[in-house]
């Protein structure tokens, strides 16, 4: 039943600007950093964002061939447009954040065949969640429609197996394997997507994914 329906005609104006600047460092002993930070400015319709987000990256070679790695990023985007219109979303929402961190090892057997091993976590929040909160604003009842409460985190396992070509060609290939788990909470309503527990967390299933090239 469309009748009650309301049309909504609105045009909006994306800008994204970002800037990286890095430094490395590689020391005579086998450690090799490199720390960056990128600064970025955001804007969807009347919502705008500015960020500095730090990154590193860490390797050590403990033996020929073989190396021990970690990283931490931090991510930062707004919601999607839908989400950041008046009418249907909120505007005075702010960027989701997501929060980095790999640690693991690779190795190489000789000159055309490695093997890499690394476990990641991923921990979310400010993420977009739905809202039943109402609040007063020059004498009107505004619907929040959509608030930052939501949180999350993803963790798992990736295993990565390659072979690489010779300087004259020859076969190019891998197979790649990931074991994950995520995680999702809302506060606010005690849905993010689908049905979930009482608690407002929801527990997604174990996933594997196999992946040749």
């Amino acid at each position: 039943d469309f009748t009650d329906s309301t049309q909504y005609d609105l045009e909006a104006s994306n800008r994204f600007q970002g800037y990286f600047a890095e430094v490395a460092y590689a020391s005579e002993w086998g450690l090799d950093v490199i720390a960056g930070v990128r600064a970025e400015h955001l804007v969807i319709h009347k919502t705008k964002h500015q960020g500095l987000l730090p990154r590193l990256t860490l390797r050590f070679k403990v033996l020929p061939g073989t190396v021990i790695k970690g990283a931490f990023g931090v991510y930062e985007k707004l919601p999607e447009p839908p989400f950041l219109l008046e009418g249907f979303g909120n505007p005075k929402l702010s960027a989701e954040r997501s929060t980095h961190y790999i640690a693991g090892f690779a190795h190489a057997f000789g000159d055309r065949v490695d093997l890499a091993l690394q476990a990641f976590y991923n921990d979310k929040r400010d993420l977009t969640s739905a809202s039943t909160v109402t609040r007063i604003e020059n004498g009107q009842q505004i619907r929040e429609v959509f608030n930052n409460d939501g949180s999350g985190k993803s963790y798992g396992l990736e295993v990565l197996l390659r072979h690489l070509a010779s300087p004259g060609g020859g076969f190019y290939g891998g197979v790649a394997y990931t074991l994950s788990r995520s995680l999702l909470t809302d506060r606010s309503s005690g849905r993010f997507g689908a049905e979930i527990q009482s608690s407002g967390q929801q527990d997604l299933p174990l996933t594997e994914y196999i992946s040749p090239y």
